[in-house]
């Protein structure tokens, strides 16, 4: 579910991002937040079934699911602020601005799901072990 909610969401910044690109186009919407509430009460539930591992890969991919929505958040409220009126330089200003955040977004996201598919591997401590380098993960 949240690897199928990770893969949507990137979709989305990746259309979000272009259409400022292409069309010069701010869309001012929200995304749907990972439900990291519910998949830590989840793990509680069956914690004496869970290695240590699997704890820890859990706690790790949520904390990058809540980092990424925490981007997100802010890159909409970038977003909103083209609805009322600004100045030339400050458009440009927020508008950079809001390309670094959907970047950093798509790099978090991508992370995510290779973050989840390493879980659903079990791969569990190829996941925790691993040097996350974000230059693997932008896009240009």
């Amino acid at each position: 579910m949240n690897l199928g909610l990770a893969k949507s969401k990137l979709e989305t910044v990746r259309r979000n991002r272009d259409a400022m690109r292409t069309q010069n186009q701010i869309i001012p919407a929200p995304i749907l937040k990972f439900n990291t509430t519910l998949i830590r009460e989840l793990a509680a539930l069956v914690l004496d079934r869970l290695t240590p591992d699997q704890r820890r890969a859990i706690e790790g991919i949520c904390y990058n699911m809540e980092a990424t929505d925490t981007l997100l958040e802010s890159a909409y409220g970038v977003a909103k602020k083209f609805g009322s009126p600004l100045g030339h330089a400050e458009r440009i200003q927020m508008a950079e601005h809001l390309l670094i955040e959907y970047g950093d977004a798509i790099v978090n996201l991508k992370r995510t799901i290779e973050m989840c598919e390493h879980y659903l591997g079990a791969r569990y401590s190829t996941m925790l072990t691993k040097q996350y380098d974000r230059n693997d993960y932008e896009e240009k």
